[in-house]
């Protein structure tokens, strides 16, 4: 099967690299904790290799492979280095390390065929259970206006004629994004606050965070997209048409959506390659910076990258919103009526709002310095961008918006008349 993994071999090392972690050898897979149990990539893991190998010779009527697989399965030291050699198949970072588990907590505890299971506990707010139902009520309510308002959004600007232009393509495909991307947290969330298993799997958490940095990203660049479009129709009145056809529309659309597709691969892929030593997330989301804090190892480079592409990310999106309302509100202040100036500000009231708001929540979560961060303090704010906002768009855009209003208002009134 191979030799013995490097990790096991240098495992005195790894003690005095990680206190109060003690590290074990082969031997002690095999006696001192349970003969089937190790730690695999951060978690405990069940192994049986003389029953998988035997179900496997069964399969295939082999009688000499289930032998010697029922051989290796009952004897000592040689049982738990095929133990060990079985993992190192499956893990290329495996490590061994001892680790004493929260009650509370659920580990990775099958290895059926080669598949890995885990489970991680979502501490979110049950350190304030008097409160439970309490936010249950508020959170289920944000959240059925947020579906409301954006679908309701979504459907007006479909089946009304006046609001098929480029800004309102925008702002549907933004209308979409925000309902997607509360959906990614808020069910759960929801789940966790009635109901006493308050757990994830490990695939579950790593999806829930792929779709929600993918549509935090997306947003961020639809908002730079719809910038760009105030741009063209304040600075190129004459050529907005022209320059903002729909063949454009969409091609922004689409790389507003596979940017965030590439963020998303990229931070999902960067924090799954940690070794997790903890299955305690001390938040009510599988975000970045609770999953850093369950490493086992150093974060270092972890955290480089994350803070790389997302001011990437940001200075891609805030760049083009800057300049684009530099040259709006210098085409703006060129106009010579006071009506003039008091329509194109409104125009970009709204937009300018929403980025506002946005970005800045962002740039306080994610690129703030580590040092004396508040778990407490990141849970609210989180709650504010990834249920409050996706609420807030759809009614700072309607209720700001005469086109929106007058499209409601038409609707209504033929309803009434059929």
């Amino acid at each position: 099967m191979g030799s013995i993994p490097s990790q096991v071999l240098s495992s005195e090392k790894e003690q005095d690299s990680l206190p109060g972690k003690r590290a074990f050898s082969t031997e002690e897979v095999g006696s001192e904790r349970s003969p089937r149990t190790l730690l695999l990539c951060g978690f405990h893991v069940q192994l049986n290799p003389g029953r998988n190998q035997a179900r496997r010779a069964e399969a295939r009527g082999g009688e000499d492979l289930r032998k010697k697989s029922t051989h290796n399965s009952t004897k000592g030291d040689g049982g738990s280095e095929s133990r060990v050699c079985y993992t190192k198949l499956l893990c290329p970072l495996l490590s061994f390390r001892h680790h004493s588990t929260h009650p509370e907590a659920l580990q990775m505890l099958s290895l059926e065929n080669g598949t890995m299971t885990a489970e991680f506990l979502l501490v979110g707010f049950s350190d304030h259970p008097e409160i439970q139902h309490l936010l249950f009520a508020m959170f289920f309510s944000i959240y059925s206006v947020t579906l409301m308002g954006n679908l309701g959004m979504i459907l007006l600007i479909t089946i009304s004629s006046p609001l098929h232009t480029p800004m309102y393509f925008f702002l549907l495909m933004l209308s979409l994004v925000d309902a997607c991307y509360s959906s990614v947290i808020a069910p759960k969330l929801l789940v966790n606050l009635i109901f006493d298993e308050k757990t994830i799997s490990y695939n579950g958490c790593a999806a829930q965070l792929y779709f929600f940095c993918f549509m935090v990203d997306t947003e961020s660049f639809l908002l730079a997209a719809m910038a760009y479009d105030r741009y063209i129709a304040i600075c190129n009145p004459m050529l907005y048409t022209v320059i903002m056809s729909k063949r454009v529309c969409c091609q922004l659309a689409l790389g507003a959506f596979l940017g965030g597709t590439m963020s998303s691969i990229i931070h999902t892929t960067n924090t799954f390659l940690l070794a997790f030593c903890s299955t305690e997330i001390n938040h009510f989301f599988c975000d970045i910076t609770p999953l850093f804090s369950l490493s086992c190892t150093d974060t270092y480079v972890h955290d480089i990258i994350l803070v790389v592409f997302a001011s990437l990310v940001e200075a891609i999106c805030l760049l083009t919103v800057l300049l684009s309302y530099v040259c709006i509100i210098a085409a703006i202040l060129k106009t010579g009526s006071a009506e003039g100036r008091r329509k194109g500000f409104s125009t970009c009231a709204s937009h300018l709002t929403v980025v506002t708001i946005y970005h800045g929540t962002l740039i306080f979560i994610y690129l703030r310095p580590s040092v004396g961060h508040s778990m407490a303090i990141d849970r609210v704010t989180s709650v504010f961008y990834t249920l409050i906002i996706p609420m807030l768009n759809p009614l700072i855009y309607s209720l700001r918006n005469k086109d929106v209003k007058n499209a409601f208002r038409k609707i209504i009134y033929q309803k009434r008349l059929s």
